[in-house]
């Protein structure tokens, strides 16, 4: 599993932007406070601080992505293109790699690369086929932290936020709403190193606010979610230590 724990994104800015829409929503952690672009080809570049490894972009309607890594002196280190059917990225160094989802419920793409520790740009050019004006929700990037996956079990709810109410008189009210994925995850780690790691570098770090999960040792793009634990990792030990805990979509 993958969580970008810390984000370290320090700017953004887009080639256009709707006045009522501005790409500083994508830093503000609310999916559906969306930056809008003006055409179906749009350019976000993000400044990134510290050390870094990876970047997320969720709730987009973009159908291709392209990246451009660059050190803070502008020469490229790497470019690629992802499309929503695959990845179509370089393995040169630093070796980029990419989890996508375009086309699924959620519109995210997680490009990684091998750590930096000076500034980096990341270009990425989003596309839509349809030619829909381009829009995005959420994004974060920084340092992945990279921990054991489900060793006993995965499991995958949704959550219905829609409102059902049954009057006195019988009749029925429903309002439609969104619905939300929920991950319940044990994992077995190692005691005194993987599980402290898990508690001091994710989980007292992270807390309560939602960050860029994989939740899968598998690298499943299905399971590539901007979520917040529902439920605090908590450790049973025994030599080695059984992990349970939950995450809870945000939209």
């Amino acid at each position: 599993m993958k969580v970008i724990a810390v984000n370290r994104i320090t700017g953004v800015v887009a080639s256009n932007e709707n006045a009522s829409y501005p790409a500083s929503n994508l830093l503000d952690d609310h999916p559906k406070k969306v930056w809008k672009g003006t055409g179906a080809n749009e350019t976000l570049t993000f400044t990134l601080t510290g050390t870094t490894s990876a970047l997320a972009i969720f709730n987009t309607n973009a159908t291709g992505i392209s990246f451009v890594l660059s050190d803070p002196n502008g020469v490229v280190l790497e470019s690629g293109v992802v499309l929503e059917s695959g990845v179509e990225l370089a393995t040169s160094t630093p070796n980029v790699t990419a989890i996508v989802n375009l086309d699924g419920s959620s519109g995210a793409v997680l490009v990684q690369w091998d750590e930096l520790s000076s500034s980096v740009t990341v270009e990425a050019t989003l596309t839509n086929a349809a030619g829909d004006v381009l829009f995005a929700g959420v994004a974060t990037g920084g340092k992945i932290e990279t921990f054991a996956g489900p060793n006993f079990g995965l499991t995958e709810d949704i959550d219905d936020l829609s409102i059902d109410k049954e009057y006195d008189s019988g009749a029925s009210y429903t309002k439609d709403r969104d619905s939300v994925r929920v991950f319940g995850l044990e994992a077995n780690m190692e005691r005194d190193t993987a599980f402290h790691n898990f508690i001091f570098d994710v989980a007292k770090v992270v807390k309560k606010n939602p960050r860029a999960w994989v939740v899968t040792d598998l690298d499943n793009p299905r399971w590539l979610a901007f979520a917040k634990f529902s439920r605090m990792p908590s450790g049973q030990h025994y030599r080695r230590t059984i992990v349970n805990f939950e995450l809870r979509e945000v939209l």
